[in-house]
């Protein structure tokens, strides 16, 4: 399947054409805490698509201080991780100069991983794939579904081909339900919190030490 985001337009608001019409029924209804958010960036995916190890979400969400999404180096990286190309920091939130709350939250969730093997072999061998790609402060949107989301699924497919683990951070019942083959696959791991999702040896303590390896 070719990559949806390359069609991305250039300019707010941030969706993808085939996928405006769900997205715009549902705001129209949406309060303030779910209210999907097209003046910023889409993040369904982020990170090397050919990573070893695979985390999947639930969907980005809204930080009120996203202003800081509107930065030149920002908008640069998280154009090129839609397109898949990653640089130095494929997970472009663990770029170092890097000044939003994302790169924060993801320090603190991936930490125990960074101090293993390093900031910038984290940020090249891991891949998170979002449920659904668009922001929102609260996540109301299971019954929106948007052509764009086949290319996630895809990605997670191709993982499972080429033998990535996979760590179910959040959302396992709707993960589960569009790809029920996750739940019988080997190297499927799920986390003991899911609502502290750091990925840590006591908080996924079955598929740290591949993890560890596979980075």
């Amino acid at each position: 399947m070719n990559n949806p985001w390359l069609d991305l337009p250039e300019s707010p608001p941030y969706v993808l054409p085939w996928d405006h019409h769900a997205i715009v029924v549902f705001n129209r209804t949406a309060d303030e805490a779910t209210l999907i958010r097209l003046g910023m960036m889409p993040e369904p995916f982020l990170g090397n698509p050919s990573a070893p190890v695979v985390v999947l979400g639930l969907n980005p969400g809204f930080n009120p201080n996203a202003t800081r999404h509107e930065s030149a180096e920002f908008y640069q990286l998280s154009r090129n991780n839609l397109r898949h190309e990653g640089g130095a920091y494929p997970f472009y939130l663990l770029t170092p100069s890097l000044n939003v709350p994302g790169r924060g939250w993801w320090e603190q969730r991936l930490g125990r991983l960074i101090e293993a093997k390093g900031q910038k072999r984290v940020a090249n061998g891991l891949l998170c794939v979002e449920y659904f790609p668009y922001h929102s402060t609260k996540f109301a949107h299971g019954k929106v579904h948007v052509p764009s989301q086949e290319y996630s699924f895809g990605l997670v497919r191709a993982a499972m081909v080429r033998n990535a683990i996979i760590v179910v951070m959040r959302a396992k019942k709707f993960w589960y339900s569009e790809m029920p083959t996750l739940a019988t696959y080997a190297r499927t791991y799920e986390l003991n919190s899911a609502q502290n999702v750091t990925i840590s040896p006591r908080n996924c303590p079955a598929g740290w030490a591949e993890i560890i390896a596979a980075l």
